[in-house]
């Protein structure tokens, strides 16, 4: 797997849910559209919805994709997820942690990390912990995706 090529986040309706009845309802595969979350961003990997489901959050390569650089600074975006559960092309993606150019001295150097933990979050629903590489050492970063 190589994270400086093109990627997206899609979303699909599930072919079956829960009926009235003991039985799962079953809708036909021409209800079914491949939703891109993602057409504003070359990159977008690793996506974790929130503990209570408001928001979806994924980590972005697209540093690394535009310049073909390898292993470029990452971001970190969300896409607040509609109560309704339907979905618009036109969601905002917002930026959470964007991509540091040029680091100060002594200063966040930018989020270099490969992954989002399974379950990344902190109890207040908003609050995650992500591994990252600063300088020469891994640590952990506590991001609050709301802000």
């Amino acid at each position: 797997y190589c994270s400086n090529r093109p990627c997206a986040l899609y979303a699909v309706r599930a072919l079956y849910h829960e009926s009235k009845s003991d039985e799962p309802e079953r809708h036909s595969t021409e209800e079914l559209h491949a939703l891109n979350l993602t057409p504003t961003i070359s990159s977008a990997l690793f996506p974790r919805f929130s503990p209570n489901g408001e928001f979806l959050v994924f980590l972005s390569a697209k540093s690394a994709v535009d310049s073909g650089v390898h292993n470029a600074t990452n971001s970190l975006h969300r896409i607040d997820w509609p109560t309704d559960r339907k979905l618009y092309r036109s969601s905002k993606i917002y930026d959470i942690i964007p991509v540091v150019m040029c680091a100060e001295e002594g200063c966040f150097p930018g989020l270099y990390c490969t992954t989002i933990h399974n379950n990344p979050w902190l109890s207040d629903n908003c609050t995650m912990i992500i591994s990252s590489i600063w300088h020469s050492c891994e640590v952990l970063l506590s991001v609050n995706v709301l802000r």
